[in-house]
């Protein structure tokens, strides 16, 4: 990628259910720019013993990284349908967040079916937009509905 905006890309998985191979699984075997992380981390019980947790921290504001997401978007979207979902489909009820941060904005969307992510994925210039719409707002939670809502909106 072209663009030198710092990025940190966090896979969490939880060790209730997840192993440490499951994590050698998932790793990607590519070389990155981003700063990437893929580990277990103990997570409460109500979220889920499968439960999963996606973070992508921008280290700039929206405006100045408009359109970087969409740019990372599509170089996690191979990694993500080869490497997580075959993952997360050996499981039975995975659930998670996707975390985006930028520098002005946090937006959570809440993740109920493993094949919604690559959905999401692909449309994260719908996303950005929506976070951009919604500033000054510091944060911004996006469930199930609202996501395939927002999508809609902009076919």
């Amino acid at each position: 990628m072209s663009n030198k905006i710092p990025c940190k890309i966090t896979l969490e998985l939880n060790s209730t259910a997840y192993t440490g191979q499951d994590v050698q699984d998932v790793l990607p075997h590519f070389m990155t720019d981003y700063t990437t992380f893929v580990g277990l981390t103990w997570v409460p019980s109500a979220f889920g013993t499968e439960a999963f947790f996606i973070s992508i921290t921008i280290g700039a504001a929206i405006g100045v990284a408009q359109g970087f997401l969409s740019e990372l978007g599509t170089d996690l979207y191979k990694w993500t349908k080869e490497k997580l979902l075959l993952l997360l489909k050996k499981k039975s009820a995975p659930e998670g967040q996707l975390i985006i941060s930028w520098q002005d904005i946090t937006v959570t969307i809440y993740i109920e079916k493993t094949d919604d992510i690559l959905d999401i994925l692909s449309k994260f210039n719908i996303i950005e937009a929506k976070a951009l719409k919604s500033l000054p707002k510091k944060e911004v939670d996006l469930f199930p509905n609202d996501i395939k809502e927002l999508f809609e909106d902009n076919e």
